[in-house]
């Protein structure tokens, strides 16, 4: 059975072989991937389903977000969406966290994809063995509270946390009641918190037996967490609802009444504190519950669980750094002038550059209108081609005949068929209409079977390369489309844009899979690393910004605030960022992780005007970048340092 994810489908039951709902047509599958197969837990706000990772054949969690009902503006609300899984993604590298492996969106909903966390919760520990001792509880306690430490620190606010929500993992050869095999699940209502949003009322989220009274008037802060896991554990220590807990007569905890086990003095004063409802009298950190639980092992069980993924990236980085035996150093080696009537050089700006499939040619696209094939050893101009005389923006190869394909400020695509390696038909073989604005960035999909272009008319297109069929037009953004990226795989395109967003599409299906969006402003460029987990961003304040194309959460922003970066070209682990203050700049970067520093490894000078455009050829060991200034350059990798 497999369910769909609309709120409004009147029966959401589906059989598995089914692409869209019987019922109301939605695509049933969330990125052509993960399908929802039953339901979990019964909350009409933010439900959540057992699903299924077709591509690994593995379980998964879904959880599905609602829009506010509070009169937001949708950009805002996207922005803190977008911290929230910024953190949530980094956070599932802790082995006590459930890890992240996808976000999608779909009509204004949201959707987190976790994986699933095998083993028994604490609230069928407690069915299945009765009341636990105060060493099961102290257990628990120190389980937990580093973790909860680690996710304060990051500025989220679990909000949900209840025996229902604590796992105790299923880990082969290690003992049930190991307190390191605790993971902390239900997500579904984690905050990004700031000094702002804590002040500002809020949507009431939670269990009420297990919630806040600060929580319960929507101002949810860091020691509602701990008031939450103090609930929790003394619902653990007598197996009563915490409703029947608390005298509302006298207003306090009354739960020492019901207590099977002995517990200590200590314990209790412990709980007390973190069940108080008066913010003032209860704890105001996890890491300050510990020290009165365990004061010699605090520093440990901080320690260990606060480490940052900064840390490990930047571990990562620098032994990628080891391995490869250093960073390249490059050089100009020649500066190619198009010739022109009066013999000096052109002052049409070069606006796009890429080589063909065996790095002997390079190809040029003019806003005069020309196309110039340039022999890479030489340095000689073989062949031009024009159809007329307005610009030439865009410019792509298709990956098996070497074909060349140009979108101009006409609105129109061309394509120039190959009759040698260094020259091509005088006329294009074919002609692609459809745009209402100049096309800005062309991209052929890895099977040479689909051309996607986009436009200043804020759409993309798909075309039947080979027939020139238009196939199906991608519309969301609110400003012109800049560039566009495929990934090594031909799955998911990434669109950049004016209106500082990216967006994740599948290109099997045209669904949306999400929103990055930039807080540098306007995305000018965008490049997909080639293991495909990355995608790399320039931006309009000349920063560099890193995403996770998996859940779209910001890895790391490279650079300083400057002129924006004009476009990218990746070989390997190394970026090249073309910008409009007439230089290039060379970055490492090491398996979508963090790069050892935050300075580029190279900035090259040369170039009088903006960079329009960078290339690597096939060795990684050139690449061209064309200027405002009409020059091309030549670099040449002149070993490592």
């Amino acid at each position: 059975m497999t369910f769909c994810l609309n709120p409004n489908c009147p029966k959401p039951q589906n059989p598995d072989s089914g692409q869209f709902c019987i019922r109301c047509g939605w695509r049933l599958r969330l990125g052509d991937r993960y399908r929802a197969i039953q339901p979990l837990g019964s909350s009409p706000v933010n439900p959540t389903f057992a699903g299924i990772d077709e591509e690994r054949s593995a379980r998964c969690v879904i959880k599905q977000f609602r829009p506010h009902r509070e009169q937001r503006d949708p950009q805002t609300e996207l922005d803190s969406w977008q911290q929230e899984v910024t953190q949530l993604d980094r956070l599932g590298r802790h082995p006590q966290l459930p890890q992240l492996l996808g976000y999608f969106e779909r009509d204004r909903y949201q959707y987190l994809i976790h994986e699933f966390v095998a083993g028994e919760n604490l609230t069928q520990q407690l069915a299945r063995n009765g009341p636990f001792s105060e060493l099961e509880v102290r257990q628990v306690l120190v389980g937990l509270l580093p973790v909860l430490e680690a996710l304060h620190q990051t500025g989220l606010i679990h909000r949900n946390i209840k025996p229902d929500n604590i796992i105790r993992r299923t880990i082969p050869s290690r003992k049930l009641e190991d307190s390191t095999t605790l993971v902390l699940v239900g997500f579904g209502a984690a905050k990004y918190a700031t000094a702002t949003s804590i002040a500002r009322t809020g949507t009431v989220v939670g269990s009420a037996e297990y919630t806040a009274p600060e929580q319960l008037l929507g101002k949810a802060t860091w020691p509602s967490d701990i008031y939450s896991l103090g609930v929790t554990c003394l619902h653990l220590l007598t197996q009563v609802s915490p409703f029947d807990l608390f005298d509302n007569f006298y207003g306090q905890w009354m739960w020492r009444d019901y207590l099977l086990h002995p517990v200590s003095d200590r314990l209790c004063r412990i709980l007390d504190r973190c069940v108080a409802m008066a913010l003032r009298e209860r704890y105001p950190s996890a890491e300050a519950v510990l020290h009165d639980l365990d004061p010699p092992s605090v520093a440990v069980a901080i320690s260990q669980a606060t480490q940052s993924a900064g840390e490990l990236m930047g571990k990562a980085g620098k032994n990628a750094k080891a391995a490869s035996g250093g960073f390249k150093k490059w050089r100009c080696d020649r500066t190619l002038y198009a010739p022109t009537q009066t013999a000096a050089p052109t002052t049409t700006e070069v606006t796009s550059v890429i080589f063909d499939a065996d790095s002997q040619t390079v190809a040029t696209g003019h806003w005069g209108g020309q196309i110039q094939i340039w022999h890479l050893q030489t340095g000689e101009l073989r062949h031009t081609l024009t159809d007329n005389d307005l610009g030439v923006l865009s410019m792509a190869r298709h990956p098996h005949t070497g074909a060349i394909v140009s979108g101009g400020a006409d609105c129109g695509i061309r394509v120039w068929e190959p009759i040698s390696p260094t020259e091509f038909a005088a006329t294009p073989s074919c002609r692609f209409g459809g745009h209402e604005h100049i096309v800005t960035t062309l991209a052929v999909t890895p099977d040479g079977g689909t051309l996607v272009s986009g436009s200043r008319d804020k759409t993309v297109k798909l075309w039947n390369f080979h027939t020139g069929e238009p196939l199906q037009t991608l519309a969301g953004h609110a400003q012109p489309v800049t560039d566009l990226a495929i990934d090594p795989g031909g799955n998911r395109l990434a669109t950049a844009s004016l209106d500082g967003t990216v967006k994740i599409w599948h290109l099997g299906t045209g669904e949306l899979l999400r929103t990055l969006v930039s807080a540098g402003g306007a995305v000018y460029a965008i490049a997909i690393t080639p293991d495909g987990r990355t995608a790399i961003g320039g931006r309009w304040d000349g920063t560099l910004t890193l995403w996770s194309l998996q859940t779209g959460s910001v890895r790391q922003t490279l650079g300083s605030h400057s002129l924006p970066v004009a476009a990218i070209a990746l070989h390997g682990n190394t970026i090249a960022a073309a910008r409009r203050d007439a230089t290039v700049q060379l970055w490492h970067w090491s398996a979508g992780e963090k790069s050892p520093r935050d300075l580029p490894e190279q900035t090259l000078i040369g170039h009088a005007r903006g960079v329009n455009a960078v290339a690597f050829d096939r060795s990684g060991q050139v690449f061209v970048s064309a200027s405002q200034d009409g020059t091309i350059k030549l670099w040449q990798c002149k070993g490592n340092v």
